[in-house]
């Protein structure tokens, strides 16, 4: 009989430590999950938002190409202060470093969920007025 009392106590104790174990591990994976998907998407709109740049510029100058004039400003600029001119030109990108490759380093720093979602709604404003100007300037004679 006492050995019978005895497996009672212990097996509520074992199967709360299961439980609170397999909690702590989803609520884990499940942070991990939205950090990758927010820092992919960062990456996504940096690269929408270079390319819509390269149209803006290309589409102001008038001659339809996007010549090296080297007027984007990186997308690192977004969301936070915008850089002036000699600050935008001591940092130029190399032909072969891309926007976004050069700023997935800095989203894995970031492991703040809520910073990162800031950071996807900035830029996903950022997108939506450049597709206004860019449609604006397509659209002018």
């Amino acid at each position: 009989m006492i050995r019978l009392t005895t497996r009672l106590t212990f097996q509520p104790a074992r199967f709360h430590h299961i439980g609170i174990t397999a909690q702590h591990s989803l609520t884990e994976l499940q942070r991990l999950v939205s950090l990758r998907d927010l820092r992919a998407d960062l990456v996504r709109l940096d690269g929408e938002i270079a390319a819509l740049r390269v149209a803006v510029a290309a589409a102001g100058s008038g001659d339809g190409e996007a010549g090296g004039s080297g007027s984007t400003a990186p997308p690192a600029a977004e969301g936070t202060a915008t850089p002036t001119a000699s600050q935008s030109q001591s940092r130029p990108l190399s032909q072969s470093q891309t926007p976004s490759q050069s700023q997935t380093q800095t989203y894995d720093n970031i492991e703040d969920i809520p910073r990162l979602e800031r950071l996807v709604k900035a830029r996903e404003m950022t997108k939506a007025n450049l597709e206004k100007r860019v449609g604006s300037l397509m659209g002018a004679p």
